[in-house]
């Protein structure tokens, strides 16, 4: 079947990286003979409709002045003069302002468990072979964080960024930690620079799953660090 061809078509490949407590940067890929393009930023709560239209000529755009900790919406159409592309969208939330006050404690009691559910200011990266969650046991009942891993796919939990005043190397990390399965991975506790870019965590210390005796059986664990980061990381793979 052969249709009328498509005058305007979507941007393609956008991409949202660099993302911080206040900006972020947008990319595409424009097709066919789009050279200008309308972009609107919209925040959770708010429509396309309440915020202003901008106009660029660039593939790419970056957002300054975002609220931390708050979901947006990222749209994106070429404009062909006559003619205008659907929208595209993305979405994101920006990082949470770094934290100051120690300690900082999370028992995990205050989330509701679920498949999606990760503590509040955390970053999660995951695959189709690996998961990040709370969730919660039956007996007791309490909740904690599980992670999942399959053949090698990294599981990365990444706590909110800790302040420039406070020397990293006065920090310690205590937990506790539970190995569900005989089929054990390793623990790697770590820093980053970049909490959403793999390629730049910093290993600290490493736990072998296979030292630990027993399954149900929770073990202690305290981690010093010495590496001059602000994020700090969890790997299972």
């Amino acid at each position: 079947m052969i249709g009328e061809p498509i005058v305007c078509p979507t941007p393609s490949q956008v991409q949202i990286t660099g993302i911080t407590d206040n900006s972020a940067s947008a990319s595409w890929v424009p097709r066919g003979s789009a050279s200008v393009f309308d972009v609107v930023i919209v925040p959770e709560g708010s429509t396309l409709a309440d915020e202003p239209m901008q106009t660029v000529t660039d593939t790419f755009f970056d957002m300054q002045g975002l609220t931390n900790n708050t979901n947006y919406t990222f749209y994106l159409r070429a404009n062909c003069g006559s003619d205008q592309s659907s929208w595209v969208t993305r979405t994101f939330k920006t990082n949470c302002l770094p934290f100051s006050q120690m300690p900082y404690t999370v028992d995990f009691e205050n989330i509701t468990a679920g498949t999606n559910a990760i503590p509040d200011c955390w970053i999660k990266e995951t695959t189709l072979n690996s998961s990040v969650y709370v969730s919660q046991s039956t007996t007791p009942s309490n909740n904690y964080l599980y992670m999942y891993s399959y053949a090698n796919a990294p599981a990365l939990a990444v706590l909110p960024a800790v302040d420039d005043a406070i020397d990293l190397n006065t920090l310690q990390l205590r937990f506790k930690l539970l190995k569900t399965s005989n089929s054990y991975g390793n623990i790697e506790i770590g820093v980053m620079s970049d909490p959403r870019d793999a390629s730049t965590f910093t290993l600290v210390k490493s736990i072998d799953g296979s030292m630990l005796d027993a399954t149900n059986t929770w073990y202690d664990f305290i981690t010093y660090f010495t590496k001059p980061y602000v994020w700090l990381a969890i790997v299972f793979m």
